[in-house]
Formats: C-alpha cells, sequence, structure tokens
C-alpha cells in the first residue's frame, strides 16, 4: 500500500464507539480513544497530581461520548472530573468494560 492510500484509509476509517447502558444512568456511547485523547488524559493528570479517583474520572471523561462521538465531558474541566469522581465505582466500571471491548482485537486477530 503507497502513502496516500493509506492516508486516505486513515481519513475515511471513523473512531469506534460502542453504546452503553448503566442501570441509573439510561444509556449513552463509549468511543476508542485516539492517540491525541491519550496525550491529553496523560497530560491532564500530570497536570493535577491526579488521585487514582481522579484518573479514572479523567479516563471517562475522555471516552463517553454521544452516538455521533462527541465527548460529553472535558477532560480539563475540574467540575466535570469531580462530578465523575462522586460517581459509583460499579457504573464506571461498566463504561470502562465497554471501552475495554474497544482496545481488543478483532476475531481475526486484527485491531
Amino acid at each position: 500500500m503507497d502513502r496516500a492510500t493509506l492516508i486516505a484509509a486513515f481519513n475515511s476509517t471513523p473512531l469506534e464507539i460502542r453504546p452503553v447502558t448503566v442501570p441509573g444512568w439510561g444509556s449513552f456511547h463509549v468511543r476508542e480513544l485516539t492517540l491525541g485523547d491519550m496525550d491529553l488524559l496523560n497530560s491532564a493528570k500530570k497536570a493535577e497530581g491526579a488521585s487514582a479517583v481522579a484518573a479514572l474520572a479523567m479516563s471517562a471523561a475522555s471516552m463517553i461520548c454521544d452516538e455521533q462521538g462527541t465527548l460529553l465531558f472535558d477532560v480539563n474541566s475540574k467540575d466535570d472530573i469531580a462530578l465523575l469522581s462522586k460517581q459509583g465505582f460499579r457504573r464506571l466500571s461498566k463504561v470502562l468494560e465497554v471501552a475495554n471491548t474497544l482496545a481488543e482485537s478483532d476475531n481475526e486477530g486484527n485491531a
């Protein structure tokens, strides 16, 4: 594959999004992380000296989205992180469980 074809493939392949239903919260979506998301997330964690709870909340904020993939929370918003930090671990775990399925390989062993 040449560079132009590969770049076209990169640009035409949307991020994977999966629906999740969490008791008490209803249905929404979770999307896979981009490298840019991971960089922003890591920078925010370092800048805040984030606790394990805040780091988990930031991770959730970087994945919870609408059906078009638009993030619903801001990793850099102290209010958003505080709100997510107050949520039950069982519920946030459900979000992360679905997010982890996005990181798994498909049936053919490809990412």
